[in-house]
């Protein structure tokens, strides 16, 4: 595998999407801390929306960029985007300056994971392409059991500001490795850019974003903000998914619409576990740290149950993990919602509702990708699953979005914290329990009818 000059474009690859991996699974660990030393509880959510928006349009964009002139280029940019993204909210000095920081790592986060996967394609053989996906895929391992921890660790003993300005010397170390043999591997097709996908790409993340200022701003400015954004996201959802999926319309739209309302409930109640803990149960950023790599954990375990029943029964039994899964991680969340905002449960009966949660993300997760892209038209499966990325990435942004609208407005009218972020909880847990309803639609499609 590490012949002919592969072994640094290896290295590299696989130590730029663990300084992603890292990055992207220990921020929630630190947020608290970041939060209440920038003055930004009103907009907490807007340091995950914001990422996750962006990452839609770096995704995008380079997808693009490195058909046309090859990867060197985009990768490149994806990583200087990145790296100052981490320097802009390790530096900050306000909750604004540090969301535009989280917008930047987004953006070149994007890239970069793009360009990775791209890279194996051009720079690997097929007989040594899965076994380097594989060390991709292995790459989020260590980053999801360990980030958070050592993200707690370093807010407690140090600064939050290290997770952030302790990654770019590394980011840069993978650059170095990565961007010599990129320029050899050329790949440039020639290809003419489509500026109608970039730009539904953006429509979507600005309409998105504009609708979740909205909620949180007030009078008639909230107001026009909230009818703008929700104009453009849906014009532009309109033609980045299939036609029915708002409606749950039976088959790939319903499973796209289930795939978008299980991340909106699970991350948006990731992103508000650690500031309860913190905040309503005392624990450390490195104890709420250890809530997160435990569920780490058990989603891997739960992932490797759903390929284990695949691999044994096939098709059959899908449903039933889907729903059941979609269930158990619903059980997990109102269980680690009830913990927190009350003192009768034990923090160890806590963590493992919230691990529960996580086996059930781990059973759904990728049984729902199996059996949307199954569920694609023939030669539209690179639809199916940019569709599907798509869900999944808004789900995460406006689930991390509401909960913190809510948040701002119960503490503008004079709620408590615990108050506040119970309702928080609350804002992801109903369409949580009504993407158990879209998950029986997914089933309706003709084709799974016929199997079953």
């Amino acid at each position: 595998m590490f012949g002919s000059g592969r072994a640094a474009l290896c290295i590299g690859v696989v130590m730029s999407v663990s300084l992603v991996a890292f990055e992207a699974m220990s921020v929630a660990t630190i947020m608290p801390v970041a939060s209440n030393y920038l003055g930004g509880l009103g907009g907490y959510g807007w340091a995950f929306s914001a990422f996750m928006l962006a990452n839609v349009v770096g995704t995008i964009a380079t997808g693009q960029a490195a058909d046309a002139r090859g990867p060197s280029a985009p990768f490149a940019a994806g990583l200087v985007v990145a790296a100052a993204g981490l320097l802009v909210a390790g530096l900050a000095t306000s909750w604004p300056m540090f969301v535009v920081g989280r917008a930047l790592q987004g953006l070149g986060g994007g890239a970069v994971m793009t360009t990775g996967y791209l890279t194996v394609r051009l720079g690997f053989p097929e007989r040594l392409r899965a076994r380097v996906l594989a060390l991709i895929s292995s790459a989020w391992v260590v980053p999801a059991l360990v980030g958070p921890a050592v993200a707690g660790v370093l807010a407690d003993r140090w600064s939050w500001r290290y997770v952030f300005v302790g990654l770019v010397p590394l980011l840069l170390a993978a650059a170095a490795l990565m961007l010599p043999s990129l320029r050899k591997l050329g790949g440039a097709t020639g290809a003419r850019l489509d500026p109608h996908v970039l730009v539904r790409a953006v429509q979507l993340a600005a309409g998105v974003g504009l609708l979740l200022a909205g909620l949180q701003g007030r009078g008639w400015h909230g107001a026009a903000l909230l009818i703008a954004g929700i104009g453009l996201a849906v014009a532009a959802a309109r033609h980045l998914l299939p036609s029915g999926t708002l409606l749950a319309a039976p088959g790939l739209p319903a499973g796209l619409l289930t795939r978008g309302l299980l991340c909106f409930c699970y991350f948006g109640a990731e992103a508000f576990l650690p500031l309860g803990l913190t905040s309503l149960r005392g624990l450390s950023p490195g104890g709420a740290g250890l809530a997160l790599s435990a569920a780490a954990c058990t989603w891997f375990g739960g992932t490797w149950l759903s390929a284990r029943l695949d691999a044994m029964f096939g098709s059959e039994g899908r449903r039933l993990r889907v729903i059941g899964g979609f269930l158990v991680t619903a059980i997990g969340v109102i269980g680690m919602a009830a913990g927190v905002l009350t003192s009768t449960l034990p923090i160890a009966a806590v963590m493992a509702f919230w691990a529960l949660g996580a086996l059930g993300m781990g059973l759904v997760y990728p049984t729902l990708s199996v059996i949307v892209l199954g569920l694609a038209p023939a030669g539209q499966e690179g639809r199916a699953s940019s569709s599907l990325n798509f869900a999944e990435n808004v789900g995460i942004a406006m689930g991390a979005g509401f909960a913190s609208a809510a948040v701002d407005w119960t503490h503008a009218l004079g709620w408590s914290q615990h108050g506040s972020i119970g309702v928080a909880y609350l804002v992801v847990i109903v369409p949580g329990l009504l993407g158990i309803v879209t998950a029986f639609r997914v089933f309706r499609a003709p084709s799974l009818v016929r199997a079953a």
